[in-house]
């Protein structure tokens, strides 16, 4: 085991009053206070980070009888993910304060307990439990836009007790931080592989995100000219996608050289500095994402017309705390979206992954940003399909396609959670997981 912001931006926050607007209904499949309940081993001990406010400790626990539609998942290994690293240092409060919580985006694991009308996973099953869920029924389902799903909506629910029969609830009701979890059915994806769980833990939330945004939600086209802004997990993770996809160019934008470094490690062509490039950075870019062809009526077209990325992944965000490596020049993150635009080509795709973002989006032409048919696709996903993604995504980490390996740096234990968010927060470090095996 190697040694181991208060958020602008909270996707569950901004719905808080989504079960207000239906009645406070629950989404069919919640097992309400009276529903159905399933046997799941109810003294079952296990230990978690838990958050009450600010302040957080690790505590034993006591598993709750579960519902019809919730899975208990032994964690093996979770990802610690750089957006809940104000909470993890106690810098901001979680979602739903007013409960104590385990906070997380999910994990790897083994099935030891279902509810009665569980039919995604059995027990013994290995799983990925997902931070978005995909229920397959709601309106954005199908939409075919599972990135969205509204059973992520769910409203929380207790699922242990301390000593003292303080009931303890979950992030996104899936968690993380904890030797068990709790998702309902919708979060969790079987996984038949011989991969590791530190390997597998990286699709929960991050991998996923930047690999479906390159390879599934606009694909790629062979020999395309792609540019991505962050070299983070996301973004490490699309330029690989890219990559796996047959991008002829694949430029990384990132301030920290060690990422750089990585970048071109696994399939950048180009990199380049956004503090020493300056001003210059879009014409840099321009530069080297060159046309096919200057001949108009041959497939071509002026250079303003068709230098630039055929797609470009916003994939910065805003800084939650100041990083102990080069920061970008923007640590609201609003010029790297602007930058997105601006890179992309007339006729081209971009897409924003980036959270965290503060202050306002002004662009300095508004009537181009009107009519020069770049298309933008917001995702919280990456536009991935997780019933169909997470398998051929686990085939990539088999094949070696996708090298997860080289992007996990710093593995730490449950006891170490608070220093591996300063990890993740510091950026010294790319993959940050917790390992519980």
């Amino acid at each position: 085991m190697s040694d181991s912001t208060k958020p602008v931006y909270s996707r569950r926050n901004a719905v808080v009053g989504a079960a207000a607007m239906v009645g406070g209904a629950a989404l069919a499949g919640t097992a309400s206070a009276a529903g159905a309940r399933a046997a799941a081993n109810p003294a079952r001990k296990f230990r978690a980070q838990v958050h009450r406010g600010k302040s957080s400790s690790v505590e034993e626990l006591t598993l709750l009888p579960i519902g019809e539609k919730q899975v208990v998942v032994r964690t093996e290994a979770t990802l610690c993910t750089y957006t809940l690293v104000g909470v993890m240092l106690g810098l901001e409060l979680p979602d739903f304060p007013e409960h104590p919580s385990i906070v997380g985006h999910g994990g790897v694991g083994i099935v030891e307990a279902v509810g009665s009308a569980v039919t995604r996973a059995k027990v013994g099953d290995r799983v990925i439990v997902t931070f978005n869920p995909q229920c397959g029924v709601c309106s954005a389902c199908v939409k075919g836009r599972a990135d969205f799903c509204n059973a992520f909506f769910e409203p929380p629910v207790p699922i242990a007790e301390t000593g003292s029969g303080e009931k303890i609830y979950q992030t996104a009701n899936v968690g993380g931080t904890s030797e068990i979890m709790v998702p309902y059915e919708y979060s969790v994806h079987p996984v038949n592989s011989s991969v590791s769980s530190q390997e597998l833990a990286v699709l929960i939330s991050g991998g996923t995100v930047g690999l479906a945004a390159a390879a599934c939600f606009v694909p790629v086209l062979p020999g395309s000219n792609i540019v991505v802004l962050g070299a983070g997990l996301v973004g490490l993770s699309a330029v690989q996608g890219a990559r796996i996809r047959g991008a002829s160019r694949i430029v990384v934008v990132e301030p920290a050289q060690h990422r750089r470094d990585l970048a071109l490690k696994l399939g950048a062509t180009h990199v380049l500095d956004p503090n020493s490039e300056g001003k210059n950075l879009i014409a840099s870019i321009k530069s080297i994402c060159t046309g096919y062809s200057s001949r108009t009526f041959a497939g071509g077209g002026p250079p303003f017309a068709t230098a630039g990325g055929e797609l470009v992944i916003e994939a910065v965000g805003g800084d939650r705390l100041a990083p102990k490596v080069p920061a970008g020049p923007d640590p609201s993150g609003v010029t790297s979206l602007r930058q997105a635009w601006e890179a992309c080509v007339p006729g081209g795709d971009f897409i924003t992954l980036g959270a965290g973002q503060r202050g306002d989006l002004v662009f300095p032409d508004p009537g181009t940003w009107a009519v020069m048919n770049r298309t933008h696709h917001p995702s919280t996903f990456g536009g991935a399909v997780p019933l169909r993604d997470i398998p051929r995504f686990v085939r990539y980490i088999e094949t070696g396609a996708y090298d997860v390996k080289s992007m996990i740096t710093h593995t730490y234990s449950l006891e170490q959670t608070v220093d591996a968010y300063q990890r993740t927060a510091d950026r010294t470090g790319v993959v940050v997981l917790l390992s519980f095996t």
